[in-house]
């Protein structure tokens, strides 16, 4: 009750000028809060608990003592025989069913006392209406209180989500937005306060809001000092219950790049590895770590060049994690993977509508998903000419723009691209442009082929029996010394993914604990006649006629086609499934080898095969191979 003293103080004056009688208002802890005339003095002291209040505070009945000091209702009082009031009329405070208080009247001499007496009734009834005001009153101000309590609380919650909030009320005034909101938008509340939300995104007429009883997200853009900042826009209609029309909308703002930035993350669009996973001790792989190493310090754009299987994409997650745009994304893409009536959406992203089945809403490309990190480019040799001329306004001027748009939307991307082919020569064919290979290859690192570095081959060799090792539940295996002479005497074509691909196999062809001899590596490499000299004879003969034809009508080498046999001869013997998945591996990878990684040629391999494109996927996402 001291929250409103001076109110139950203004109240006591006015009842005792009314009636005069002095009065007295005591809370529950028997102390007076309120008091007129003599007993004004005693505001602060307290009464005993035999007195008439604190008997009344316990069982909240009405008391008189028409003789204080002498009538039996003062027995308990410590002051009996000694009260210096002359009448004294109790009646209790109450609020929803509770005790929080008394209101007396109290006369001090015998005019008073006769007033009271003559009166008795009425004042009765005046007290109980009285002390009902109070207790209204009272209950008024604990509800504002928890009112107070629920706002603050609301205001507290609101202020710390990261995400900008705004309110409007029925016709579209802003009547509240959050510190987030302000922050996001660059101007404080009283910038924003009763305008209309359409002033602030133009592009979100009131029609596209008006009436609607389903929440909506939309992007949508705010200017800002020239500048165009684009965000993700929730908007919530508030309905009063029953009712189908909104009295105004809640607006959720997030930042569009942190909203795509945390998208790429969920999907798995980050950095695995780092320059500590790339392994070897030959010099070609320590510079070309330490040349990438500087680089990463920078935002320059680099172009990895190496054959297939050396790694390039590894290099580029370690650029990436070892640069300032490390908690950002890392996109990659493959260009030669991707149909080309696709790639350009991929890369640009496309507005609704740009073409038949374009989603709703349009779709951002892995240039915005990449937005604040890396966009790998892989394969880069493979990207069509007109694609090669959009990518190069990209790298000038740092800006995209999506397929059906045409407004540009400024990007802060770092680009790294690789390649397997030899780019000057398809510029002299013109079959690269120019000036994008120049734009390209401001850092240009090579990574030399696995024949090259001999010496990197026994670390490799050791990391791979670790890994596929604890993948396959084998436990550490070790080869004997003639295989591991014959692994470093071979020429691999395929890189260290042949090499990572050999190990798995050998592990799968031989028992658990045993030691891996020449009898349990890949046939091409124990062969008289490696895989690599039959590549390049391959190579010869591919421009001219006769190449032998396969049962699936395509031209494939012999070898080829006699390893496709042994798995047909395999496969009538249904116990040695384990053997049946690593032939059907290391064909896969033989078939992809020779008739090459493009969409085309993964056709042309399932044929061959005599696999479905379905099951050629399949077993390469089960095997994590990846073709670049």
């Amino acid at each position: 009750m001291g929250t409103i003293k001076d109110f139950v103080q203004q109240v006591v004056e006015a009842v005792a000028a009314a009636i005069g009688v002095e009065v007295m208002v005591f809370d529950l802890n028997r102390s007076i809060v309120a008091g007129t005339g003599e007993t004004k003095f005693e505001v602060g002291s307290r009464y005993n608990k035999g007195s008439l209040t604190g008997r009344l505070l316990e069982t909240g009945k009405t008391l008189v003592a028409r003789l204080p000091g002498r009538s039996p209702e003062c027995l308990p009082c410590n002051n009996y025989g000694a009260c210096p009031h002359y009448m004294v009329v109790a009646f209790p405070i109450k609020a929803e069913g509770e005790i929080l208080g008394s209101f007396c009247l109290v006369a001090v001499d015998e005019q008073q006392r006769q007033r009271i007496l003559a009166n008795e009734e009425n004042l009765l009834l005046f007290l109980e209406r009285m002390c009902l005001l109070i207790g209204n009153a009272v209950s008024e101000k604990k509800a504002q209180d928890q009112l107070n309590v629920l706002l603050k609380r609301y205001d507290n919650v609101v202020n710390s989500v990261h995400e900008g909030i705004i309110s409007t009320d029925q016709k579209g005034r802003i009547i509240h937005c959050n510190q987030s909101s302000c922050s996001l938008l660059g101007s404080g509340p009283d910038q924003f306060i009763g305008r209309r939300l359409n002033e602030l995104f133009p592009d979100l007429p009131p029609e596209k809001i008006r009436n609607k009883n389903q929440p909506l997200e939309t992007e949508v853009c705010y200017r800002y000092k020239g500048r165009k900042v684009y965000f993700l826009a929730t908007i919530v209609p508030v309905l009063a219950q029953g009712s189908v029309t909104p009295r105004g909308v809640t607006v959720s703002l997030r930042n569009i790049e942190e909203v795509r930035s945390y998208a790429a993350r969920l999907v798995g669009e980050y950095s695995k590895y780092s320059f500590d996973d790339i392994l070897g001790v030959s010099p070609g792989i320590l510079q070309a770590k330490a040349s990438l190493g500087r680089a990463a310090r920078t935002d320059s754009t680099i172009l990895i060049r190496g054959e297939s299987g050396t790694g390039k994409e590894i290099f580029a997650h370690a650029v990436h994690a070892a640069g300032y745009r490390s908690k950002g994304p890392f996109v990659a893409i493959n260009c030669s993977a991707i149909p080309e009536s696709l790639l350009e959406s991929e890369l640009f992203g496309y507005m609704e509508g740009a073409f038949t089945g374009a989603k709703k809403g349009g779709k951002p490309g892995k240039f915005e998903l990449a937005e604040g990190g890396t966009l790998f480019l892989d394969e880069i040799g493979d990207m069509p000419i007109h694609l090669q001329s959009k990518l190069l306004r990209v790298l000038e001027n740092r800006s995209i723009e999506r397929v059906g748009g045409t407004e540009p939307l400024p990007v802060d991307v770092r680009i790294i691209a690789a390649t397997n082919q030899n780019l000057e020569e398809m510029v002299d064919r013109h079959e690269f442009r120019g000036d994008l290979y120049y734009r390209l290859s401001v850092i240009p690192v090579f990574i030399p082929p696995l024949r090259e570095r001999k010496e990197d081959i026994p670390v490799l060799i050791d990391h791979f029996l670790e890994k596929y090792g604890q993948k396959l539940a084998r436990g550490t295996q070790e080869l004997d010394e003639r295989s591991t002479r014959t692994l470093i005497g071979y020429d691999w074509p395929g890189n260290v993914r042949e090499l990572q691909n050999a190990i798995e196999y050998a592990i799968n062809m031989s028992e658990p604990g045993q030691t891996i001899t020449v009898d349990h590596l890949p046939q091409r490499i124990t062969g008289d006649k490696n895989y690599f000299a039959i590549s390049k004879e391959l190579k010869a003969t591919a421009q001219g006629e006769g190449q032998p034809e396969s049962p699936a009508g395509l031209p494939g080498p012999e070898w080829l086609d006699e390893a496709r046999q042994q798995l047909l001869a395999a496969r009538s013997r249904p116990q040695l499934s384990s053997r049946i998945k690593a032939l059907e591996l290391e064909l896969i990878n033989e078939a992809l080898k020779y008739f090459g990684t493009s969409t085309g040629g993964k056709e042309k391999a399932s044929r061959y095969l005599g696999i479905s494109l379905s099951t050629l996927y399949r077993r390469l996402r089960e095997t994590d191979l990846k073709l670049n």
